[in-house]
C-alpha cells in the first residue's frame, strides 16, 4: 500500500482500513509512506522509472513475482 504525505483527506483512512482488514487475514502487507507525495502527484510519478514511488512498485512486484519468464512456443503453420 502506498501512503502519501499529501494525500486526499479519505485515502489514507482508507488505506490503514484495508492494511488492518488484509493483516487479519494473515495477509503480508508492504507499506510505504511518500513523504512530499500527493496522490496526484504520486500517479503522475509513476510513469518516470527512477521516483520514489515507482522503485517502491517495482521492488514489491520483484520479491512477490516468480523469478522465470513463460514462453509461449511458436510454432510454424
Amino acid at each position: 500500500l502506498l501512503h502519501c504525505q499529501f494525500d486526499l483527506l479519505s485515502l489514507p483512512e482508507q488505506a490503514i482500513l484495508f492494511r488492518n482488514k488484509l493483516e487479519t487475514m494473515a495477509s503480508p502487507v508492504s507499506w510505504e509512506y511518500l513523504p512530499g507525495y500527493t496522490h496526484e502527484s504520486e500517479m503522475t510519478a509513476i510513469a518516470n522509472g527512477q521516483e520514489a514511488v515507482t522503485q517502491a512498485i517495482i521492488a514489491y512486484v520483484r520479491s512477490n513475482t516468480r523469478k522465470w519468464a513463460y514462453l509461449p512456443l511458436i510454432t510454424g503453420g
